[in-house]
C-alpha cells in the first residue's frame, strides 16, 4: 500500500500547501526531510524539491522529486523545469477533476432526461385517452344538438299553424265587425272631427288674414310716425327744426345758446333763463340727464343721433340729441329738437289696445294646434306635422311680435312697471329656450347653456326679465346659420369698487358672421325698414333690441353688443344683485 503522511507532522509538506510555493531541503543536513524521503522509500538522503500543483487558490496535489544520488541541491534549471512539469501536471489533473465532474453531471442529465421522456409519454397516453372520451362526447353532443334542431323545426311550424289559424280568426272577427252597425259609428265620429279640422283650418287661416291686416296697419302707423321726427339732425340746420316743436342748440362745453320759441314754450322759460343753462339742467327727467351725460361723454357719434322719451309737467316728450361735427379740439356743440306727444300717446293707447286684443285669438290658435299636433283629434301624417310645427313656430313668431308691440307702446307712454323679487336667472332661461323650441327646431339649432355652479337669485321683475332673455335668444335663432349652435353664459363679476355688490353678466352667442363696427351703434335703436337699411348680422330687424335695451336700463343694468366678422356676434348685459333702485323704478 501506498503511504500515508499527514500534513501536521511533515512540515515542510504544510509549508508547501500553505505557501503555494516550492520548498527544498538537504536530507542530510534536515532530519525531517531525511525522515520524509525514508517514508518515501528512499533508500539514501540527498536533496528534495517539493513542487506544489495549483489550481486558481486551490493546491491539488504536492509533487516531491528527490535525488539520493547527489548530494548537491536542485539547481535553478532543475527547479524551473520541475515547476513546469508541475504546472503540468496541475493542469492534466484539473482537466481529469473537470472532466469526471463533467461525466458526472451528464449522467445525472441523462437520468434526468429518461426520467422525464418516461414521465412525458405516460402524460401523452393520458392525453390521447382524454382526447378520445372529448372526441367521443363531442359526437353526442352533435347528435343531441340535431335532435334539438328537428324538435325546434317541429315547434316553428306548430307556431305557424297557429298563427295562421289566429290570423284567420282575426279576419273573421273583422268581417263580422265589419258588418255590424260599430262601423258607421265609427264612420260618423271621424267625418265630425274632419268637419272640426277643417273649421279649425279655416279659423287659423281667418287669423292669419287679421294678424295680416293688423301688421300692415302697424307698419302704416309705424311709417307715418317716423315721417313726422327727423331723421339726421347733424346734417341740417337749426332753421330746418323751427315750428316742429322747439330747438335747443348748446356750445361745446353744453351750455345753451339758443333756443326757439317752441322750446321755450315746452320749457315754460323765458330767452334769458335759457341762455347759459347745461343742457342737463333744461328738465328734471332722469331720462333725460342720462342721454345729455352720454351726449357729452362721447357716446354718440357725431352725424348720429339719439331719442329720449321723458315727462315734463305731465306731458311726454320726445327730444332727439346730436354733436355737431368735431374738430381737432373735440365736438363744436349740440343740438337738440323736442317734440310733444300728445296724438302718439292717444295712438299708442290704440295699439297697445288692438295688441292686447290680439292675444285672446293667439292663445286659441296656439292651443287649437298643439291640440292637433298632439293627435287627440286624429292621427297625423308626417306631411300634415311638418305643416302644423311650421304653423306652431310662426305663431310664436306673431306672438312674439304682439309681445313687442305691447312692450313698446308701455315704453313710448312710459309705463314701465317693474314689480322686483328674488329670481333665479337659470330658470329663466330655460323658460325662454322651451318658449323659443319650434323656432330652434325649425332652424335646426342646439342651445349650449354654459352657466356657473352657483348663482345667487337677483331682485328683478320676472316678466322684464324673460323678455330680455326671449329677444335676445330670438335674434341669436334668427340670424344663427342653420344646424350651428347658440352659447348662453352667465356668471357674477365683482365690481371695481370696494364693498360694492358683485352683478350677474349673462352673454348670448351667436354665428350670425359678425355686425359691421359702422353698424353696431344702430343695433339698440329701433330699426324701420321704410328709413334705416337692415343691419347685416343681427337676426332683429324690429324693436326687440330696444326693448331689451330699454328693460336692463330700467333694472339699473347695461347691456352691448361684441362682434367679429365672418364668426358672429355676442350680447351681453349685466345686472346689479340687489335690483334696481326705488328711482329706477319709478322711471
Amino acid at each position: 500500500p501506498l503511504p500515508t503522511l499527514a500534513l501536521e507532522s511533515q512540515p515542510l509538506l504544510a509549508a508547501a500547501v500553505h505557501t503555494r510555493k516550492t520548498q527544498q531541503a538537504d536530507a542530510p543536513a534536515d532530519q525531517k526531510a531525511a525522515s520524509l524521503l525514508r517514508c518515501l522509500s528512499f533508500r539514501e538522503p540527498g536533496p528534495l524539491l517539493v513542487e506544489p500543483l495549483t489550481e486558481g487558490e486551490e493546491v491539488l496535489a504536492l509533487l516531491l522529486l528527490g535525488n539520493p544520488a547527489s548530494k548537491r541541491k536542485f539547481s535553478e534549471a532543475q527547479a524551473e523545469q520541475a515547476h513546469a512539469v508541475a504546472r503540468v501536471l496541475a493542469t492534466a489533473l484539473s482537466s481529469a477533476t473537470h472532466r469526471r465532474a463533467v461525466e458526472r453531471k451528464a449522467e445525472r442529465l441523462t437520468v434526468t432526461l429518461r426520467e422525464q421522456e418516461a414521465e412525458r409519454a405516460e402524460r401523452v397516453a393520458a392525453l390521447q385517452e382524454e382526447l378520445e372520451r372529448a372526441q367521443q362526447e363531442a359526437q353526442e353532443f352533435a347528435r343531441r344538438v340535431t335532435e334539438l334542431e328537428e324538435e325546434a323545426t317541429r315547434q316553428r311550424r306548430r307556431a305557424d299553424e297557429l298563427a295562421e289559424l289566429l290570423h284567420l280568426r282575426e279576419e273573421q272577427v273583422q268581417e263580422a265587425a265589419a258588418a255590424s252597425s260599430q262601423v258607421a259609428i265609427y264612420e260618423e265620429e271621424l267625418r265630425q272631427l274632419a268637419e272640426a279640422r277643417t273649421a279649425l283650418e279655416a279659423e287659423l287661416e281667418q287669423w292669419k288674414e287679421n294678424l295680416r291686416q293688423l301688421e300692415e296697419e302697424r307698419d302704416r302707423l309705424k311709417q307715418e310716425l317716423q315721417t313726422t321726427q327727423t331723421q339726421t339732425v347733424a346734417a341740417q340746420p337749426p332753421e330746418a327744426f323751427m315750428g316742429t316743436g322747439g330747438t335747443l342748440v348748446a356750445d361745446e362745453r353744453g351750455n345753451i345758446i339758443l333756443a326757439d320759441r317752441g322750446a321755450r314754450r315746452l320749457l315754460g322759460r323765458s330767452e334769458a333763463d335759457l341762455l347759459g343753462l347745461p343742457l342737463h339742467a333744461a328738465f328734471s327727467d332722469p331720462l333725460w340727464a342720462q342721454a345729455v351725460s352720454e351726449l357729452v361723454a362721447g357716446q354718440t357719434q357725431d352725424g348720429l343721433t339719439t331719442a329720449v322719451t321723458f315727462q315734463q309737467d305731465g306731458r311726454l316728450i320726445r327730444a332727439k340729441l346730436a354733436r355737431l361735427a368735431a374738430g381737432t379740439e373735440g365736438p363744436s356743440g349740440y343740438i337738440v329738437v323736442l317734440r310733444p306727444e300728445m296724438e302718439q300717446e292717444d295712438r299708442t293707447e290704440m295699439v297697445a289696445s288692438l295688441a292686447n286684443e290680439l292675444r285672446t285669438p293667439m292663445t286659441s290658435i296656439v292651443g287649437y294646434t298643439d291640440l292637433l299636433l298632439s293627435e287627440s283629434v286624429g292621427i297625423l301624417g308626417e306631411t300634415q306635422r311638418k305643416f302644423l310645427q311650421r304653423i306652431k313656430a310662426n305663431i310664436e313668431r306673431l306672438s312674439g311680435l304682439i309681445n313687442d308691440l305691447v312692450e313698446v307702446t308701455a315704453i313710448d307712454a312710459g309705463r314701465i312697471e317693474l314689480a322686483p323679487e328674488p329670481v333665479d336667472i337659470i330658470t329663466i332661461i330655460e323658460e325662454a329656450i322651451i318658449g323659443l323650441s319650434a323656432q330652434f327646431r325649425e332652424r335646426d339649432l342646439s342651445v349650449r347653456l354654459d352657466m356657473a355652479l352657483e348663482l345667487p337669485p337677483i331682485q328683478a321683475d320676472r316678466d322684464s326679465l324673460y323678455q330680455i332673455m326671449l329677444h335676445l335668444l330670438s335674434n341669436a335663432c334668427q340670424c344663427s346659420r342653420p344646424g350651428s349652435e347658440v352659447i348662453v353664459t352667465g356668471h357674477l363679476e365683482e365690481t371695481e369698487e370696494p364693498g360694492l355688490p358683485p352683478y350677474l353678466r349673462v352673454s348670448v352667442a351667436d354665428t350670425g358672421g359678425g355686425i359691421a363696427p359702422e353698424d353696431q351703434p344702430r343695433v339698440f335703436q329701433r330699426l324701420y325698414r321704410a328709413d334705416n337699411p337692415l343691419i347685416s348680422g343681427l337676426g332683429e330687424t324690429g324693436v326687440g333690441m330696444s326693448i331689451a335695451k330699454t328693460l336692463v336700463e330700467a333694472h339699473g343694468g347695461r347691456i352691448w353688443v361684441e362682434s367679429e366678422m365672418e364668426v358672429g356676434s355676442t350680447f351681453s348685459f349685466i345686472l346689479p344683485i340687489t335690483g334696481p333702485t326705488q328711482a329706477e323704478e319709478g322711471g
